[in-house]
């Protein structure tokens, strides 16, 4: 007996040189990227107070080492515009504080400036370099708008950076 092919639980394992008619040609199917999306370089960034060497734009850099600074202390914000409504799966935030200690940021979202509403709020004992994430159970739909808002901190509200994570 020649053995001309062998499949295992349907897949071919092996085919005889010259008989690869009789087997079947597999094209692996490409699979959709599970990588998200980094939409805060598509939003307009501004916020509640900056110091003039740390601007808004700071938490959207790419760069650990620089940061947006109120100058103040709580409550200061950090708004994000985008052109057109995105879904968003999840937030990074990397603190910039000292001294560490009890914070309060709350991130709300919407549409529009009237249909904002509380989509989290991190409250615990903060440190400098830490960083906050937020993974939603399902993406978040329609958001134009996006709020970080720190109600609570022992130092002048700052970020390192905020990360917009889409789908």
């Amino acid at each position: 007996i020649e053995v001309l092919i062998t499949m295992i639980d349907g897949i071919v394992e092996s085919c005889a040189q010259g008989h690869e008619d009789l087997c079947p040609t597999v094209v692996p199917v490409a699979q959709p990227t599970l990588d998200p999306l980094d939409l805060t370089a598509e939003a307009s960034i501004t916020s509640s107070a900056a110091l003039a060497e740390s601007p808004a734009s700071n938490v959207a850099d790419g760069d650990l080492d620089t940061v947006w600074n109120s100058g103040a202390a709580p409550r200061q914000w950090v708004r994000l515009e985008f052109a057109t409504p995105r879904s968003i799966a999840s937030l990074r935030l990397t603190v910039a504080q000292d001294p560490a200690g009890y914070t309060v940021h709350r991130i709300w979202g919407g549409d529009s400036e009237e249909t904002v509403q509380l989509l989290h709020e991190f409250a615990g004992d903060t440190a400098d370099g830490q960083m906050l994430e937020v993974r939603f159970a399902e993406p978040v739909e329609n958001i134009r708008v996006l709020y970080v808002i720190t109600t609570e901190s022992p130092s002048w509200v700052a970020w390192r950076e905020i990360e917009v994570l889409g789908t």
